[in-house]
This record gives structure tokens, sequence and C-alpha cells, in this order.
């Protein structure tokens, strides 16, 4: 799978040109249109204007939703996706990241509850988030897209419902993972989901570790882990052990035909060689 690096599957320019369209001011950096879009706001949040703001907002989810991305590094978004020539970034993006961050659109993943953790470590965490002041978004942190990953929830429970009769179910982590682009961008959301309580994680700690997450299928919530749970867990880890071994073995099978027709090709070549 591959590594949440802020391209997603199409890449970051083929994004941002399908998303900004047909604007031709996109492509005239000395315009006067394409400063004004980029200048940073001044002077009170009141004075800044709205549809400028909005369109920042809107289009940096609509590149994300594109790269199916539920995430993505500060840096990018701010210096990298909307980049023009010459070194042009839009210097609004700042703030803007900030004020969707004040509406709850934007969360930083270190401020995330990390569900693989302990409880003690997630008691200090709940404590220190309450005692500490919120801080400026830095560069390095991670942005986690709110509204796209309840998308993403809804998406992959409409899927899982497919296959399952019950009102929640459980699957491995390498399957929750495969509804993203890359691991990280999974476990941005699944910090969000368990934390908000739509899915929970659990682990069975024995000779061969294994991890799972409960997905509710009906409700928006997903109830505790049970015993019955991690039994279900062991189960589906085993099916999918087999299910591993059994396209390792399908695949040798369409690879040996080959190989023997490869092999027949070339001893009548060197038949055909010999009787020359």
């Amino acid at each position: 799978m591959a590594s949440n690096d802020g391209e997603g599957g199409e890449g970051w320019e083929a994004a941002v040109r399908a998303e900004v369209g047909g604007a031709s001011w996109w492509d005239d950096p000395d315009g006067a249109d394409l400063h004004a879009r980029f200048k940073a706001f001044t002077g009170q949040r009141r004075d800044w204007p709205e549809p400028k703001l909005l369109f920042w907002k809107d289009l940096l989810l609509r590149v994300a939703r594109r790269l199916r991305l539920c995430s993505a590094p500060a840096h990018l978004v701010t210096s990298v996706w909307f980049a023009r020539p010459g070194g042009i970034t839009p210097l609004c993006l700042p703030q803007v990241l900030e004020e969707m961050r004040a509406d709850g659109d934007i969360l930083l993943k270190s401020e995330l509850i990390v569900p693989t953790a302990g409880g003690l470590y997630q008691l200090v965490k709940r404590v220190s988030q309450m005692a500490i002041s919120r801080r400026p978004i830095v560069q390095e942190d991670i942005l986690v897209f709110r509204s796209l990953v309840e998308e993403r929830f809804e998406d992959i429970a409409t899927q899982l419902r497919g296959s399952h009769w019950t009102s929640t179910c459980v699957i491995t982590t390498t399957k929750f993972n495969s509804f993203f682009y890359g691991r990280e961008d999974a476990h941005a959301a699944l910090c969000y989901l368990t934390q908000r309580g739509k899915a929970r994680y659990l682990a069975i700690r024995k000779e061969d570790p294994v991890e799972g997450v409960k997905f509710p299928l009906v409700s928006a919530h997903a109830p505790a882990v049970s015993k019955f749970d991690c039994d279900t867990l062991h189960l589906v880890w085993q099916e999918e052990k087999l299910q591993q071994q059994f396209d390792v073995l399908d695949r040798r099978w369409e690879i040996r035909p080959q190989s023997e027709l490869l092999v027949k090709q070339g001893v009548g070549h060197m038949r055909t060689s010999t009787n020359g």
C-alpha cells in the first residue's frame, strides 16, 4: 500500500487542476485576480472577505477528497498543493486552516488520542488537552479533515453491510487500512473515529498479536469490545491468512504453465541449433 505522501492516488497537481477547472486566473501568476486570492487576510476576522475564505475552505476539501485523503501534512497543504510558478503560494492558507480548526473542520492528529496506547496514557492525554491552551498549527502537524473522515466512515459501513447481517462487525486493521490511501491516513482516521466512539480498537495478545477494529453498521456509535469480538477477530484473521496462502498458490499455478512453455521453447531452440 502506498504511503501517505500527500499526493493520493491521482497526484496533487492533477487534483488541483481538476478542481480549479478552467479558471484563467490560475495560470496567470502575475494577474491581479490570483494575487488577490493568494494574499493574506488583514485586519480583524470580521473584516475578512467571506467569499475568499469559503473559496479556500471548499477547494482544500475538494482536492483532498479527489486525492482520497482524510489527512495531510500541513506543510504540503500550505506550501505544495497550491504553489504556482515562481514559488508563489497562498499566504492566506495558514489563516484559513486556523479558521477551519476553530470551526471543527480540521483537527490535529497530535491532539487525538492514539487508540493503541494504554489506558493511563489516554487518561493523561485527555487531562493535558483540557489544561493546555491550544497552540497554532505548525508545518509538521498532520491535518485531519473531519468531514472527509465522516464520509469515509459512511462509505466503509455501506460496503461492510453487503457482507454482514449483524449490527456491528469486526475487521482486521489490514482490512481497515485497505479502505484508505495509505497506512498513515488510515491511522489518522482511526484515531478520530475511536475518540468519537464511532469505532473501537481491539487487539489479541497471543504468539501472533492481532489488531482489529469494531465497526458499527446500523448506529453511529460502536458498542464496547467483548470477548466474543476478540474471538471473532481471531477467526477473521485466520481466514485472511488462509486466503493469502490460496492467492499465493493461485499465482504459482498461473506462472507454472508460462514457465513450462518457456522451457519447451528453449529446448526446441537448442535442438534446432544443434541440428543446424
